[in-house]
């Protein structure tokens, strides 16, 4: 594009979006900024809220342990629109939104490249501003945004970007692990709708602005591109109201209004990180509050498997037996545990044998009303624990007998 081109389109382009020509060594980009205000709501979240996560709700959410203190306000909140969804070589960035909690706000900046020729300027400002960042906070980021990014440093500059975070949190999988099962899926305008209460006006899809922005090149189209700035700032947004909903969950389960559901999720990030006694309190609070029975099925569960891996048999022993006698939850597995339990531990074969062949009947009595197999043990494995069950118990009984 010729350079009298180019400043045509940029002040078209200005006439849409609140932005300004800015010149760097690697040439002109065109930059947006805008500042939101600590206390601005993202749906029902304050941007604000970010600020007060605490180091080991980061360390949770990153799922490795940090170097050193890591803040908010040394974070990147990034997102990136493409030129394509599935990443590669040929794939370009041509608008990444940056946003970042400053003195004066939470403020958003977004670097957009008019033609191919701005490249170098774009990815040259992200540089500028990612040098002093000690992390990155990204949606699905760590499978496409960074690593495309890492790829256009490579192929337009021959350089790698200084921005080395110390952690780099995807806060796709979080959450999925807190909410995957309670919306219809975890992409981010589901999770803003269902989670952040925030639903977005005259939104385009992702899969449409590709070709908005084709449409830019070709023919100038400024109004189209101007939803994709709008797009790119919620996602940014979304990023930080998110990290405060998540932060508020992981460093206060147990606060009032707390649902089961809640403390199921967060139990079992605790119980990933080793922290046994957090992941404790919540799935018994948990077990408490649960309203339903496959909720409740799903805490004493888990419950009863940490016990277990404490060493604190008894108790694991006493909720495998209230699971079994309530007929709680899909399977056998608590039955099944009792038999391990008899087998092993007390080495009572008799009372095993009875345990599982309370668990085949269940099995047989479900496979004729055509209900589907269980999961855990199926049919097949618990004829094969009875069968030595009873090899066992024949043994001992010779052994006695002589």
């Amino acid at each position: 594009m010729l350079v009298s081109d180019r400043e045509a389109r940029g002040s078209e382009l200005s006439r849409w979006v609140d932005g300004v020509d800015r010149a760097t060594p690697a040439g002109p980009c065109f930059v947006a900024e805008r500042v939101f205000p600590f206390e601005h709501r993202h749906g029902r979240q304050a941007l604000g809220d970010a600020l007060g996560v605490s180091q080991r709700a980061l360390a949770l959410l990153a799922r490795q342990p940090l170097v050193g203190p890591l803040d908010v306000r040394d974070a990147l909140f990034l997102d990136t629109e493409t030129t394509g969804l599935s990443g590669g070589a040929g794939t370009y960035v041509f608008l990444i939104g940056v946003g970042r909690f400053e003195a004066r706000g939470f403020v958003v900046r977004q670097f957009f490249m008019r033609d191919y020729g701005e490249e170098p300027a774009l990815l040259h400002l992200l540089d500028e501003l990612g040098a002093a960042a000690r992390s990155l906070v990204t949606y699905n980021g760590r499978a496409f945004d960074w690593p495309l990014l890492e790829t256009r440093y490579v192929m337009a500059l021959r350089a790698r970007p200084r921005l080395r975070p110390a952690a780099h949190l995807d806060l796709l999988f979080p959450s999925r692990r807190v909410w995957r099962g309670r919306v219809p899926d975890c992409s981010l305008t589901t999770l803003e709708r269902r989670v952040l209460g925030y639903e977005r006006v005259g939104d385009v899809p992702g899969w449409v602005i590709p070709s908005l922005y084709f449409g830019f090149l070709r023919h100038g189209a400024c109004q189209p591109v101007a939803q994709v700035f709008a797009h790119n700032r919620d996602d940014v947004l979304s990023l930080a109201a998110l990290i405060g909903r998540l932060g508020r969950l992981l460093d206060d389960p147990l606060a009032a209004g707390r649902r089961a559901e809640d403390l199921l999720a967060v139990g079992r990030l605790y119980e990933e990180q080793g922290l046994g006694e957090e992941a404790l309190a919540c799935y018994e609070r948990g077990a408490q509050l649960a309203q339903s029975s496959p909720q409740r099925c799903a805490l004493l569960t888990r419950l009863a498997a940490l016990y277990k891996r404490r060493g604190e048999r008894v108790r694991a022993v006493a909720l495998w037996r209230e699971l079994a006698l309530s007929g709680l939850g899909d399977d056998v597995s608590a039955l099944v545990e009792l038999a391990k339990h008899h087998e092993h531990r007390e080495r009572d074969y008799l009372s095993a044998i009875d345990v599982v062949q309370q668990a085949l009947a269940i099995v047989e009595l479900r496979e004729l009303g055509h209900r589907g197999p269980f999961s855990g043990e199926g049919r097949v494995e618990l004829e094969r624990r009875l069968a030595r069950l009873l090899r066992k118990a024949g043994a001992e009984r010779l052994g006695l007998e002589r």
